[in-house]
């Protein structure tokens, strides 16, 4: 999997400048377009050496895993579908691609803007009604594991580093300690993994 910060995107090396969590001792390795790949296999083989930490970062892979297997069974229109009822589209259920998107902005808010004030802009009314081809899908899901390897080790060594920041429907985030964050991500996270499992056993043709 490409660094999601990688020079198509507007790569600013942003994973090199977190201290203590550079490429090179966290499941990344220099490619030659001066970016980074990764590893899976390191990041779940002992890189870490905090055991909540590391086991946190299992659990949270094998969920995207599964949000992974989801979208590959998806086609590019399947992704963009939403559930009916009576042949309406259901109020208030998203489609998968639309539920990527919003898995990827909740997780670069918290883990991203709170916790490592990088203050990424997020419109999360629109992630809502996000949609794309499965290839733009499966990009945003690789960006997601990149976030999550950099920065969740972070809120528990660092603190949080932007309490003030805003694009959550919470009203206790100036209050949010590192734990509660980490382990808010990590629900959300499954949540919506189910959520996007439910679509598509709906929009998929058996």
């Amino acid at each position: 999997m490409r660094c999601p910060h990688n020079a198509e995107n507007g790569c600013d090396d942003r994973l090199r400048t977190i201290p203590g969590h550079s490429p090179a001792n966290n499941g990344w390795s220099s490619t030659t377009d001066n970016c980074w790949e990764f590893d899976r296999g390191q990041w779940l083989g002992g890189q870490v050496s905090d055991v909540f930490t590391r086991e946190y970062l299992r659990i949270a892979s094998e969920v995207l895993d599964d949000v992974e297997s989801a979208i590959r069974d998806c086609d590019d229109t399947t992704i963009n579908a939403v559930p009916a009822r009576g042949g309406v589209p259901a109020s208030g259920v998203n489609s998968v691609f639309a539920l990527v998107t919003h898995i990827d902005g909740m997780v670069g808010f918290w883990l991203g803007s709170v916790v490592s004030g990088l203050d990424i802009p997020r419109d999360r009314a629109a992630e809502f009604v996000a949609t794309g081809t499965v290839a733009e899908a499966l990009a945003l899901l690789d960006q997601t594991r990149g976030r999550v390897l950099a920065w969740m080790p972070r809120a528990l060594e660092d603190g949080i580093a932007n309490p003030g920041a805003t694009g959550s429907t919470r009203a206790d985030i100036a209050s949010a300690t590192p734990q509660f964050v980490v382990l808010h991500v990590l629900r959300e996270l499954a949540q919506h993994a189910g959520h996007l499992q439910i679509c598509r056993d709906l929009v998929v043709p058996d």
